[in-house]
């Protein structure tokens, strides 16, 4: 049996920067608990556990001279889907900042208690900043296959500048404890041991913003529009930490995020070491207290 848990934790940070639009909170539940049947040395006992909620979110785009449509639906974790819808447009290029945006707001939700607010509308100030059918072909090339995942490079970098700040240099003493930093304020992870966790952090090493997600992409984009929203996206001397492997798309989501450095619990893919060479990105795998891989551009390692 399924039982409602942990809410999503409002803070400052979550405020509504917009005059209108109701941004669901006390309805958003990140775990739920279940009733289990716990195996332990041979032996069978009842128990209560907790697990990573996973709903689906349909994000519905509306915009002058275009009529509203469902622009994508994701499969997410509760809580912050603001958050999520606006560093999804930020990251495929739909919307550059916070100025092209009128109103972000969970739509009514349908009857039954198990689906609330699972749809968002995100209504923009201007035209999109590039035709939305782009969008699912550029999900065609995801796969990073060949030909078709390095002509995708070439549009991410289109859209995206290039990283030639220094701003972020780091010793790799601060950079091999990041992994831990991360694990002791993964709140859900500790209660579920299911969801993915992204983060920005500085030169000193502090974790300026943490988002946890059952997907990992997800995640990401939570942390891209909490930058969005509150106008600090692009800013200099900032690294971005996976809790897993660095894919391809997530490498392109640091580009829209304009990190310098991403360090990731994982490994890289081949492509996502092209992207970041070719982005300016120092890449960093396989981090952990005993020592780290390195891939591109070094020189912001510091000893």
């Amino acid at each position: 049996m399924l039982r409602k848990s942990s809410c999503f934790q409002v803070t400052e940070q979550d405020a509504n920067p917009f005059a209108s639009g109701f941004i669901a909170r006390a309805s958003q539940h990140a775990t739920e608990q279940v009733d289990i049947q716990r195996f332990r040395d041979s032996q069978a006992f009842e128990a209560a556990d907790l697990v990573a909620v996973e709903a689906p979110l349909e994000l519905r785009l509306v915009a002058p001279s275009m009529p509203e449509r469902t622009l994508t639906i994701t499969m997410r974790t509760p809580g912050a889907d603001d958050e999520l819808a606006l560093g999804y447009l930020r990251a495929e290029g739909v919307i550059d900042d916070l100025e092209d945006v009128a109103e972000v707001a969970h739509c009514s939700p349908p009857t039954g208690v198990d689906h609330l607010h699972n749809v968002i509308r995100v209504t923009l100030n201007r035209p999109p900043r590039i035709q939305i059918e782009s969008i699912d072909r550029a999900a065609l090339s995801h796969a990073s296959c060949g030909i078709c995942g390095k002509t995708h490079i070439d549009g991410v970098l289109t859209r995206c500048t290039p990283v030639d700040s220094q701003a972020l240099r780091m010793s790799l003493a601060d950079i091999l404890l990041l992994s831990e930093t991360l694990r002791a304020q993964q709140r859900q992870f500790a209660e579920t041991g299911g969801v993915h966790a992204a983060a920005l952090f500085n030169e000193a090493g502090d974790l300026l913003c943490v988002r946890e997600d059952i997907g990992r992409h997800n995640a990401l984009d939570k942390v891209i529009g909490q930058q969005v929203l509150s106008r600090t996206l692009g800013a200099p001397g900032r690294g971005l930490l996976l809790s897993g492997r660095a894919s391809f798309e997530l490498i392109q989501k640091a580009a829209a995020l304009r990190a310098e450095m991403v360090v990731s619990v994982g490994p890289p893919s081949s492509l996502a070491v092209e992207m970041a060479e070719r982005s300016g990105m120092t890449l960093i795998g396989f981090v952990s207290l005993s020592g780290c891989n390195g891939y591109t551009h070094l020189a912001r390692i510091q000893g």
